[in-house]
């Protein structure tokens, strides 16, 4: 009931924190309605129609995370958590040229921003670019040493490049920081 009293006043910062403590909690549905009562209300925040685009996305509903993406970068057209957005749904469809342009674009606007790198990582992988596709995960360890994700997915794009002894030691790596890291446990297992 006192989430519901907050939620009712039209100040963006509260809403915001209201909708994050939803998604926390696993109430994604009354996330969603406070994101898009955000986005009402403040309809320049590209932030806001981003964070919608994620959690819609999250919630695999990938055409109307589009939108959201979209009307962000209607007004900000190089704004990186959008352009990653896009591109990850463009990933989705296996669309790997454009999702891949799409990544580039937000690391050229934001050389510090990780999404991009993962996925573009990601995105090179699915093209058979392993050695592209290392780079950009090493550029993703470099910018946070401490994600067991980035070293796992970096592991993962040096096994088939024949560079075990350095995917061993990103694998371990992975499970100093993530002890119950599956991918990283069976990485080791090879």
């Amino acid at each position: 009931a006192l989430l519901d009293e907050i939620a009712t006043k039209k100040d963006i910062a509260l809403r915001h924190a209201v909708a994050q403590i939803l998604m926390r909690a696993g109430e994604l549905d009354e996330a969603v309605r406070h994101y898009r009562e955000m986005v009402r209300i403040a309809p320049s925040r590209t932030d806001i129609f981003t964070e919608l685009g994620d959690l819609l996305l999250r919630r695999k509903v990938p055409g109307e995370a589009e939108q959201h993406y979209r009307a962000a970068l209607k007004q900000d057209t190089n704004f990186p958590p959008a352009l990653v957005g896009l591109g990850s749904i463009h990933l989705l469809h296996g669309e790997l040229a454009p999702a891949a342009m799409r990544f580039e674009r937000a690391i050229s606007r934001d050389g510090e921003y990780a999404p991009a790198y993962m996925q573009l990582g990601i995105a090179r992988m699915q093209q058979g670019q392993l050695d592209v596709a290392a780079e950009q995960f090493k550029r993703l360890v470099d910018l946070h040493p401490d994600s067991p994700v980035g070293h796992i997915r970096l592991a993962t794009a040096l096994v088939p490049l024949g560079k075990m002894k350095a995917a061993k030691t990103h694998f371990e790596h992975a499970l100093s920081l993530q002890p119950d890291a599956i991918e990283a446990a069976n990485g080791l297992a090879w």
